[in-house]
């Protein structure tokens, strides 16, 4: 079972729409910086806003490491952003999460825990300190 325990998921808004940004950020970034963001992209749990969107965002589960990457990337080429941490809304809200984005997700939560292992955990630290993402998990598989 991964220990997801510094897993969060957060939402970059973006003051630009998604063209801008493409202006902004995709355009000036070097060959190493696109190559690593087309690679989060493709293979990384996230979503961005659709084509035409006036403010556009993208949602990452992040752990601390990416986190740095992606802001190191967004402060090198000036891109202005408001962070908020959304990983709460998995319990309370998951219409706040694109189908694309919660499927990748799930995928990935199926493919890292196990009901047992989530109870071995619950048994150790009790039911109330479990992660989001074990809630979530669990709650899907009901």
């Amino acid at each position: 079972m991964v220990d997801i325990d510094n897993y969060k998921i957060i939402k970059y808004s973006y003051k630009l729409s998604n063209e801008e940004l493409i202006m902004e950020l995709w355009e000036k970034m070097t060959f190493e910086d696109t190559q690593w963001s087309v690679k989060l992209t493709l293979e990384g749990i996230c979503d961005t806003s659709e084509e035409g969107t006036p403010q556009s965002w993208d949602i990452i589960l992040v752990e601390p490491k990416l986190e740095e990457k992606v802001e190191k990337i967004l402060h090198k080429y000036d891109i202005e952003y408001l962070k908020e941490d959304i990983t709460e809304l998995l319990i309370t809200n998951t219409n706040s999460f694109t189908s694309n984005f919660l499927g990748k997700l799930n995928g990935y939560l199926d493919d890292s825990l196990t009901v047992n292992g989530i109870l071995d955990n619950i048994n150790e630290i009790g039911i109330d300190n479990i992660s989001v993402f074990e809630r979530h998990y669990l709650n899907q598989i009901k």
